[in-house]
């Protein structure tokens, strides 16, 4: 008895020990079987890694199995497993408050990034202020208002701007590039190599530099938008040896334009060029965008769209809105063609020059100035109109033209006797609607008189808010708002001072290159996004060209206040001795 007893301790030690030595190894998560599993003698498995298994809980359990028995032994194994799920839970709550965290902090650095963005595009709008000392019929006579552009698109849009290359269509390519060099949410693509050695251009030529330097940041041809400067009444465009180079923009399947180099498209002269960006040819160009989102700018005076560009394209701008017989307005094309916009003229900033012109608040020593050149149509009766009026008048009036400079000089002398002019008349075109000479008159401070207009604006030039349209065919309707605008000087300040005022809110460059972001990016949406299309006053922008031919639809020239068309009478332009609101 006594040496089965020494036989059997030691063999019930052992298997403790054994016990002790596979549940200390689980513990220590090299096994997947628990403290029970194992002492009711469980298989091992694969390992299992749990960090808070080790220590304190396998020496519990080592010194408790060498003393106690296995129903002890069992609900030591329980509590130890019990603690490991535990810990387990713990760890697992610890790891989602660490992805939740985590996922809280990019959303912070997401918005931050978001406010940023938005306070930097602010900050941009806001430089880009246009500060004038004006005269405001008040005690402190000459104040200094500052008006930034009113902008709405504030999202980062990659534009590529193709280049025009030929002769033609200079304003509208000056206006471009301005605007898209100030906007604050446009970053360039694409080559600088042509963009300031534009053939026959040098408006802008002060601003190569920065331009190169914007275009130079991103030289990927990724790009929301690519804008076409159209060539605008360029003869060559009709050639023969022209057409057939111009015809890929009909979008066919000729991949030769998108070859680098680029060597005889069509049947025009052969040009070798080293990068598809640098062509300086239009009729040669590319761009590297889905025609879906190619947008065209034509300014060309005829009114109907260019017939070698056919849809589908983002969106056409057209700035020659309007058809007319004998220099008169008969109706403005609403064209039945999806994304066809009316896109009139803007104010450059060079017009703004506080260096080199006279302030706003110079003194107006001249009552009257018109500086119009033709003699045909409208412009002709004007001027017979001003010089009958004022043959033997004792103002200080101001006809005809006063200097011979072209379309890409900036003529100080005629803008600065503008300046001087309490009353600047002007008159579309004969044959087409839609010219600089608007906003050239409209910088100036002055009171602008105009004819009435069909082309529908965004943020349209009210009569008798914004400046005074006549009709050109009616004498005594311009003579009378000319005469009273010379009897009531104080209304006709406030007028010209809120004209002034909008324009520079609303129509410099860089508000024209908003307007073209804005409606395009409308389309953009409309196209991806059907519900838009079915309602369509749900959208991104507002004063987009969708909404200003939805206001425009089916109104009369005769009353329509809001482009343009309101014949207004005298005597409701009363006096106002309140001076004007900006």
């Amino acid at each position: 008895m006594i040496l089965r007893g020494v036989v059997l301790v030691p063999l019930v030690v052992a298997g403790l020990c054994f016990l002790a030595l596979n549940l200390l190894t689980a513990l220590r998560g090299t096994a997947t079987t628990t403290p029970r599993e194992l002492l009711r003698g469980g298989g091992g498995g694969a390992n299992v890694t749990t960090a808070t298994t080790s220590g304190r809980y396998s020496k519990i359990v080592l010194a408790e199995a060498s003393s106690r028995p296995r129903a002890t032994m069992l609900q030591v194994a329980d509590r130890v497993e019990q603690q490991i799920d535990l810990a387990e839970a713990a760890a697992a709550r610890l790891d989602a408050a660490a992805a939740a965290a985590e996922l809280a902090m990019a959303s912070l650095i997401r918005r931050k990034e978001k406010d940023d963005e938005v306070t930097n595009f602010a900050a941009a709008a806001a430089s880009l202020a246009t500060c004038a000392s004006v005269d405001l019929y008040q005690p402190r006579r000459n104040q200094t208002v500052c008006i930034p552009p009113e902008l709405q698109v504030s999202r980062r849009v990659r534009v590529r701007l193709v280049p025009k290359g030929e002769r033609g269509g200079k304003r509208a390519f000056f206006l471009l590039t301005q605007g898209l060099r100030q906007h604050p949410a446009v970053t360039l693509v694409g080559s600088a190599a042509r963009f300031c050695a534009d053939h026959g251009y040098r408006l802008d030529h002060e601003g190569c530099e920065r331009d190169v330097e914007k275009i130079g940041e991103d030289h990927s041809h990724d790009a929301d938008i690519a804008i076409v400067a159209m060539p605008a009444n360029d003869p060559k465009f009709f050639d023969a040896n022209r057409i057939l180079a111009y015809s890929p923009y009909r979008w066919g399947t000729n991949k030769k334009l998108a070859q680098d180099p680029i060597v005889s498209i069509g049947n025009a002269a052969p040009e070798v060029v080293a990068h598809a960006d640098e062509n300086p040819t239009l009729f040669r160009y590319a761009p590297p965008v889905p025609r879906e989102r190619v947008v065209f700018v034509d300014e060309c005076d005829w009114s109907h769209p260019h017939p070698h560009v056919a849809p589908p394209y983002l969106a056409y701008f057209k700035r020659s809105w309007v058809e007319k017989t004998n220099s008169v307005p008969t109706r403005a094309r609403v064209s039945a063609k999806q994304n066809y916009f009316p896109t009139p003229y803007a104010l450059a900033d060079e017009y703004l020059d506080a260096t080199s012109l006279p302030p706003i608040a110079t003194p107006r020593t001249l009552d009257v100035v018109c500086t119009l050149r033709d003699t045909r149509g409208g412009r002709g009766r004007v001027q017979r109109w001003l010089r009958d009026r004022f043959v033997a008048s004792p103002r200080a009036v101001v006809i005809g033209q006063l200097s011979s400079a072209g379309r890409t000089t900036i003529d100080r002398d005629y803008l600065a006797a503008m300046r001087r002019a309490k009353i600047v008349v002007t008159c579309n075109p004969t044959g087409w609607e839609g010219d600089f000479r608007l906003f050239e008159a409209m910088s100036s401070g002055a009171l602008v008189f105009v004819d009435k207009m069909l082309t529908p604006y965004h943020h349209p030039l009210i009569d008798g808010r914004h400046l005074v349209y006549y009709d050109n065919e009616n004498r005594s309707d311009f003579l009378a708002k000319l005469d009273h605008a010379l009897r009531h000087p104080r209304w006709a300040r406030t007028v010209a001072l809120r004209g002034f005022a909008h324009v520079l809110k609303h129509h410099r460059a860089v508000s024209w290159v908003d307007y073209i972001l804005r409606t395009s990016l409308t389309a953009l949406a409309e196209r991806h996004d059907d519900t838009r299309r079915r309602h369509p006053t749900d959208l991104l922008y507002t004063e987009t060209g969708q909404h200003v031919l939805r206001r425009t639809r089916g109104t009369s020239v005769v009353h329509h206040r809001d482009h343009g068309a309101l014949v207004s009478t005298p005597h409701t332009l009363a006096d106002d001795d309140s001076g004007p609101s900006l």
